[in-house]
C-alpha cells in the first residue's frame, strides 16, 4: 500500500493548510510505514515554489526517518513528471 497527496506548487499560502492535512495524513494507523508520494501540481507556472524548498516547509528529511517518501513537481494540465512520480510509488510499492 502507498499513499499520494497534491498540493498546489504555485500557491505559498496553502502550504501551511497542507502541512496540517499531510500531519493528519501520517497519523492514520492503515497507513503506518506506507510509501508517501507528494506532488506539487502547477510547475507549469511561470514561478513554481521548487519541490526542494516545499521538502523543507513540509519536513519531509522527518517524514522520511519513518517511511519512504518522494515529492515531485508535476503538472495536472500538461502531465509533466506525472509517469515518473507514479512509477516511483510503484517501484517502492513493490
Amino acid at each position: 500500500m502507498g499513499g499520494a497527496s497534491v498540493g498546489g506548487g504555485g500557491n505559498q499560502k496553502r502550504f501551511t493548510q497542507c502541512s496540517k492535512e499531510l500531519e493528519k495524513l501520517l497519523q492514520e494507523d492503515r497507513l503506518s510505514g506506507a510509501p508517501l508520494l507528494l506532488l506539487a501540481n502547477k510547475c507549469d507556472l511561470p514561478a513554481p515554489y521548487p519541490a526542494y524548498d516545499l521538502s523543507h516547509v513540509l519536513d519531509i528529511p522527518r517524514i522520511r526517518e519513518e517511511r519512504s517518501c518522494q515529492i515531485f513537481n508535476c503538472s495536472a494540465i500538461s502531465g509533466e513528471l506525472l509517469v515518473q512520480a507514479m512509477t516511483w510509488l510503484c517501484d517502492e510499492i513493490m
